[in-house]
């Protein structure tokens, strides 16, 4: 993943202009600032159907933008290493 750096996004749009899910982790983005920001963990039911290489697409989506605080950069580490990294054998 590449580094995140942080920006103050100030968004009227409470969940920005897309979801995106990385496991049971929401982010809200917004593409005129190029941020993300958590929003909450298994608030939409629909992470259960997606796959893990949708989840990987998402990070790297995620990881051109930047987090809106430094807790929700954390947050995407955490949750790539819990949902897309490889497991070790």
């Amino acid at each position: 993943m590449s580094s995140l750096n942080i920006n103050e996004c100030k968004c009227e749009e409470e969940f920005g202009d897309f979801i995106l899910n990385v496991g049971r982790q929401h982010f809200a983005c917004c593409k005129l600032h190029e941020t993300y920001r958590c929003i909450g963990e298994n608030l939409f039911s629909g992470w259960l159907e997606e796959s893990a290489d949708l989840w990987r697409r998402n990070v790297d989506t995620l990881s051109i933008g930047r987090p809106r605080t430094p807790e929700d950069g954390k947050i995407l580490l955490a949750a790539y290493a819990d949902y897309c990294a490889p497991q070790a054998a």
